[in-house]
């Protein structure tokens, strides 16, 4: 009987081993070479996968230059639009990362930027006009106004109909809330102002607060080394870039990484997974070990990113340092200050529909302005919105004029500080 029983079982695994060559034998020939991993099989990026992709990345002369390049297909009014008129036209920044190129203008006009990085028309000075509010406005992408022309952005629209107020609009594509708060302490003891008002889209900005390289995130071709805050025994620490730019930090770690970018990358992004990026010398030579190595990583960032509205998140909690610690630094120059919380396109749906989501975004709401004295989140406001009125921006992202306009009312009266049951609802395009 036991004689019996090895038998089977030697059969058994003999059969396992025949049916996993077998399969190894399919899979290799079904791999083919990448410049973003050690190979892909249909398309799918095995592990492990590179930092930076074997290909020529363009210099910075190239990468400015970038922006006059047309956005096929995209045509608005009879024009082609340029990537510069939907994203702007950045440069590096040694303490920022990158940050809009200064005086400078998009194709077809749809972008400008003053001398002092803001997206205006005209200079900023130093004093506001006399009688007028200066606003300070900060934040990422849908703050800036991505993908939508300067006279569509919500800036636009809550100077325009609210007489007196001047809004300096400093949002930059791309943005942490940590680069925000960066920029703002750059910039603050350069201009006279009033109020600032840091704008967190939480879907969209929470996982900046836990990641360096953009590409290791999100896939985007963003490779630089960013500037992040990590919070340390209580105490929020910034963590720079170790390298000055983005050629640097590519002359140091081509064709391969070195260990110091290892370290600081397994240290402070958070979606730096070793079964993504690390290699096995031995078992890597299967392919099946491969994809179970690429299943895992896939498990553990779709973890990451459904627990960063968990007030017990480290993307929260130092985001809510983060808000408290630009709070305190306009409050040290005499300037107001107030946190906005923006529900992104898909989250009032969802704030809608779902319980369990609408009990999460609360509680992250409420984490997040508990020791402020000014915190508007607008997800009630949006959820009487019409679905016509939420908009998107000319290539099918971020918000259009219509949302941009609801913002902007929205802001407006709560500035004013009207109740919610006084409020106007927007019922479409106005």
């Amino acid at each position: 009987m036991g004689h019996s029983r090895k038998k089977n079982c030697l059969a058994m695994a003999l059969s396992l081993a025949v049916a996993w060559t077998l399969v190894e034998l399919v899979l290799n020939a079904l791999e083919s070479p990448s410049a973003w991993s050690s190979g892909a099989i249909l398309g799918q990026e095995l592990p492990p996968r590179r930092i930076i992709p074997s290909i020529q990345l363009p210099g910075p002369e190239e990468r400015l230059a970038s922006a006059a390049a047309w956005a096929s297909p995209l045509v608005v009014g009879g024009r082609k639009i340029t990537f510069g008129d939907l994203y702007g036209i950045a440069r590096e920044d040694v303490v920022l990362g990158h940050a809009p190129l200064e005086n400078a203008v998009s194709a077809n006009g749809w972008w400008q930027t003053n001398g002092m990085g803001a997206r205006a028309r005209s200079p900023t000075p130093e004093q506001p006009p006399d009688g007028t509010t200066r606003l300070l406005l900060f934040g990422d992408s849908y703050t800036q106004g991505s993908r939508v022309p300067q006279e569509e952005t919500y800036a636009y629209f809550l100077q325009r109909n609210s007489p007196g107020l001047e809004v300096v609009n400093f949002g930059v594509d791309g943005y942490s809330m940590g680069q925000a708060f960066l920029r703002y302490d750059i910039l603050k003891d350069r201009l006279e102002h009033h109020e600032v008002l840091l704008v967190l889209v939480p879907a969209a900005d929470l996982w900046r607060e836990i990641n360096v390289i953009r590409y290791i995130a999100e896939g985007w071709p963003s490779y630089k080394v960013n500037p992040r805050f990590v919070v340390d025994g209580g105490e929020l620490q910034l963590v720079p870039s170790p390298y000055t730019d983005l050629s640097e930090m590519l002359s140091e770690n081509r064709p391969h990484i070195s260990q110091a970018l290892r370290t600081h990358l397994r240290t402070y992004d958070r979606f730096y997974f070793p079964d993504r990026y690390e290699p096995n010398p031995l078992l890597d030579h299967s392919i099946t070990y491969r994809l179970l190595k690429r299943w895992r990583a896939k498990r553990k960032q779709r973890e990451l990113k459904e627990g960063l509205f968990e007030p017990d998140s480290e993307a929260l909690q130092t985001t809510r340092k983060i808000v408290e610690a630009m709070a305190a630094s306009a409050q040290s120059v005499g300037a107001g200050f107030a946190l906005t919380i923006l529900p992104g396109p898909g989250d009032t749906d969802q704030f809608v529909r779902d319980a369990e989501y609408r009990s999460r975004w609360e509680a992250m709401s409420d984490f997040l302005c508990a020791n402020l004295s000014t915190c508007y989140d607008l997800m009630e406001e949006f959820s009487g919105l019409s679905p016509d009125t939420l908009d998107l921006g000319y290539d099918g992202s971020h918000y259009g004029p219509s949302a941009n306009r609801a913002i902007a009312d929205f802001l407006r009266i709560r500035r004013r500080g009207q109740p919610l049951d006084q409020m106007i609802r927007l019922s479409g395009p106005g």
